[in-house]
């Protein structure tokens, strides 16, 4: 978040809360096999999955092969009789794995990525944590469906960002804060609805110096705040809410 915020943040975990409060939630839960720990997404359909019928992923492969319906078992099927006549075979995985998978940490769902911690749902993507749907991406934190984008924090539904911080319903952005709907907006704060900007705020450009010099005073606000309560009250759905 050093790209962000201007300063290193450790122990990621501290910020949790704050960084998945716009996206999909994980619950813990164990398998009903072993009693190891599993992670289930509110994704889908996963989080309807009844909890005393939880196998990991190899475990559900290696059950399944092995506990198959007799011939007999089959031919007697209805609809009256299903749920008894299935109970030794159903049931249901948390998550699944395709392609090459490296250190995903209660990380559900993942395809082609590596080094992901506590994310639903990543699809060639690395480094990245306390998210949902990073896709094609690196160094993601909190933020949801994103894709093309790198060394972003809370990030939503945009496409191609680069050191970006709470920005919504963009693409072709890079440093910008607090922005939503933005076209190749650039080093910007504050801006909606507005196209092809550079260091520019609440959608007028400033120029270079006067834009570095009011956004020192901003990230010395965040960092202030995130340093103190591990969270920033601010986001961009909540920034015109007025305080009680």
């Amino acid at each position: 978040m050093r790209l962000i915020f201007g300063k290193p943040y450790g122990q990621i975990d501290r910020y949790g809360k704050w960084l998945n409060q716009y996206t999909a939630g994980l619950e813990e839960a164990a398998s009903c096999a072993s009693g190891k720990k599993l992670v289930v997404p509110e994704y889908v359909d996963f989080h309807l999955f009844p909890r005393h019928r939880l196998l990991s992923e190899e475990e559900a492969s290696y059950i399944g092969e092995r506990l198959p319906l007799a011939p007999a078992e089959v031919e007697q099927l209805n609809l009256e009789n299903a749920g008894r006549a299935i109970a030794k075979i159903a049931y249901f995985c948390p998550s699944w794995t395709l392609g090459t998978v490296k250190n995903a940490i209660d990380a559900v769902i993942n395809i082609e990525s590596a080094n992901c911690y506590r994310n639903v749902l990543n699809i060639n993507s690395k480094y990245s944590a306390f998210g949902y749907w990073a896709r094609d991406s690196d160094h993601m934190f909190g933020g949801n469906e994103v894709r093309n984008s790198a060394f972003c924090v809370n990030c939503y539904h945009s496409a191609k960002l680069q050191r970006c911080f709470e920005v919504d319903a963009s693409r072709d952005c890079s440093g910008c804060y607090y922005c939503h709907n933005c076209e190749n907006v650039r080093d910007s704060m504050f801006c909606f609805n507005v196209k092809n900007l550079r260091y520019a705020i609440g959608n007028v450009e400033m120029g270079r110096e006067k834009y570095l010099t009011i956004k020192e005073k901003v990230l010395s606000q965040l960092n202030d705040e995130l340093g103190e309560k591990c969270s920033i009250s601010r986001s961009i759905f909540r920034l015109l809410q007025k305080k009680n």
